[in-house]
């Protein structure tokens, strides 16, 4: 039981002062590389300060044990920068020097880092072509190169990437066919403004028109706007059936209102001729009331007379 204990302490003593040995090279490593640099920017990179907890654009993994992260964006720095030093940092997974004015050709010796995550070069001068085989980063997951000068061929090692979900090359002179990637979890894919030729592949084509503007690339109808164009055409024919089915609704009221006005049309002059009649009774009550009374009086008046114009007989 002794001897298990002592064991474990063993490998623990031995396991810091391991990292406590990692850390302190990759101290060493940021250090030289810092006094081999132009920057403009000053930089609180001092011996004397924790390299995790006080350096400006360092971070390290969660137990201090090496350099997990450089974020040196906008630091100024220009040149030809030696970025074969950072290259010792084994540990090291996000690499960001964007929006500095570095120079020179891509940097093959950063294919050393293995835990590379996140490479972003973007808004440097970087020119030349890109090394053929870009293989080795099986753990890339972001690259952005975008706004440089890079020219040559896409290299097709790109598609070997199968962890990459952000892919930027836009505003470069990269020349040729776009090579048929086929990265299912790319997310993110930006090769506008080069000087790229020939048809989108197969494998890209559910990327937007943007991601290829500025090319002289034949690209297909994307297939979004295919289905925003159908469900276009969608709103369309039902909007055109809905004008129909109102305009026959319509119709069909005017047609009942028509039938319905005809209908009392057709009573009203069945109606007409019985309300001449009862119209013309009382004229004929009047008449025949007069002719009965004429009738009348000439009945009591003549006998009268015929009596005074007669012989009187007892």
């Amino acid at each position: 039981m002794k001897c298990q204990v002592v064991l474990i302490l063993i490998v623990v003593i031995f396991n810091v002062c391991i990292e406590a040995e990692t850390i302190k090279e990759d101290k060493h490593t940021l250090l030289q590389f810092v006094n081999n640099i132009n920057h403009s920017h000053s930089l609180n990179w001092s011996p004397s300060l924790s390299i995790c907890t006080k350096w400006t654009g360092v971070t390290c993994n969660s137990d201090h044990s090496s350099v997990d992260a450089l974020h040196l964006a906008a630091t100024g720095l220009r040149g030809d920068i030696e970025l074969s030093i950072i290259a010792r940092l084994s540990n090291l997974r996000f690499l960001i020097l964007s929006s500095n004015n570095i120079s020179g050709t891509f940097p093959t010796t950063l294919q050393a880092l293995k835990n590379l995550t996140e490479l972003k070069l973007d808004f440097n001068e970087f020119s030349g072509p890109l090394p053929s085989d870009l293989s080795s980063w099986e753990r890339l997951q972001v690259l952005d190169l975008s706004n440089n000068r890079f020219n040559g061929s896409i290299p097709s090692s790109i598609g070997k990437l199968t962890l990459l979900h952000s892919l930027n090359l836009a505003y470069n002179k990269f020349s040729g066919e776009i090579p048929d990637l086929h990265i299912p979890g790319l997310k993110l894919l930006n090769l506008a403004h080069n000087n790229l030729t020939g048809t989108v592949p197969q494998s890209l084509q559910r990327f937007p028109l943007s991601a290829f503007v500025g090319n002289k690339v034949l690209a297909p109808v994307h297939s979004s706007l295919r289905k925003h164009t159908k469900h276009h055409n969608h709103v369309v024919l039902g909007i055109a059936l809905s004008v129909c089915f109102a305009i026959l609704a319509l119709l069909a009221i005017l047609l009942v209102i028509i039938i319905h006005n005809r209908e009392e049309q057709r009573r009203s002059s069945k109606d007409k001729p019985s309300k001449r009649r009862k119209d013309s009774d009382p004229n004929v009550e009047k008449l025949a009331s007069g002719y009965r009374s004429e009738v009348s009086t000439g009945a009591t008046t003549t006998p009268i007379g015929s009596l005074s114009g007669s012989p009187y007989i007892l």
